[in-house]
């Protein structure tokens, strides 16, 4: 993964939680939701759009500082190594090639 990706589900999975939470905690506000929507529909979308970019800046910045870049990069490298038969594990190269022909091993 690339810090992007990691930003990318982050910035989702806060961004359901918090609308769960308004969602959740505002339902008192459920006959009143077509004119809150009518006179503050844009400001709320704009800010909540500004939230999300911010979330999703925020976690970038932290998935690239953590140095997730380079750890994808490394875990890419050595899974194709064990594709190609030639990683640390020569017995598990040799059972996914196996499973890659369609031999069972037990």
């Amino acid at each position: 993964m690339v810090p992007w990706q990691i930003a990318f589900g982050c910035t989702l999975v806060t961004a359901g939680l918090a609308l769960w939470w308004a969602w959740d905690g505002l339902d008192w506000l459920a006959p009143f939701w077509g004119i809150i929507w009518a006179q503050h529909g844009q400001r709320i979308a704009l800010e909540g759009a500004a939230a999300t970019a911010t979330v999703f800046t925020g976690a970038y910045w932290l998935a690239s500082r953590a140095g997730l870049a380079s750890l994808g990069a490394k875990l890419e490298a050595a899974d194709q190594a064990l594709q190609r038969g030639r990683g640390y594990d020569r017995e598990l190269g040799e059972m996914l090639e196996a499973e890659r022909r369609g031999e069972s091993r037990p």
